[in-house]
């Protein structure tokens, strides 16, 4: 008996195994949305209501008001500041790999759920916008790190939970 696996299709960039891309630094845990609204966008939080341990400050829970201030802000910071790319893990959750796809292509399936999947051509914008994230975002931290072509092509790929 095999080991199942979700279907997963998309239009971008993959990178190999172990490619150490900013947001798996320590600081960001892998966590690529706040690698990219904190690190990237300078998100600042404009009053802080949990401390360090994700409890309330002082123990104390802030109005609903305060509360819902504090969410809001950091949505519409999300809203204007869009990361310009899908980011697409593949392989397993344990041990991920990554591709850097154009936004609205990818799709997958769930075992035993098809998804059709109608294959068009590419917006050029979206496409250039992978190659520009790549180039700036992903460079190779050392000289044994091999960067892939900026070739973005349709790829499929499955993932393991």
């Amino acid at each position: 008996m095999g080991i199942s696996s979700d279907g997963q299709i998309c239009y971008g960039i993959a990178f190999e195994e172990g490619y150490e891309l900013p947001w798996l630094d320590e600081k960001w845990d892998g966590d690529e949305e706040d690698w990219w609204f904190k690190g990237v966008c300078g998100y600042k939080t404009p009053f802080e209501i949990y401390n360090n341990q994700g409890e309330y400050i002082d123990g104390e829970k802030p109005s609903e008001e305060k509360i819902d201030e504090y969410y809001k802000r950091y949505s519409d910071f999300k809203k204007s500041n869009p990361l310009p790319v899908k980011i697409v893990r593949h392989c397993s959750y344990d041990y991920p790999m990554f591709i850097i796809a154009v936004i609205g292509t990818y799709r997958y399936a769930s075992r035993g759920y098809p998804e059709k999947v109608v294959l068009t051509g590419i917006d050029t914008d979206k496409t250039r916008a992978v190659v520009d994230f790549c180039e700036k975002y992903c460079k190779p931290k050392d000289e044994f790190s091999k960067f892939p072509k900026m070739e973005p092509c349709w790829l499929l790929s499955s993932m393991y939970g």
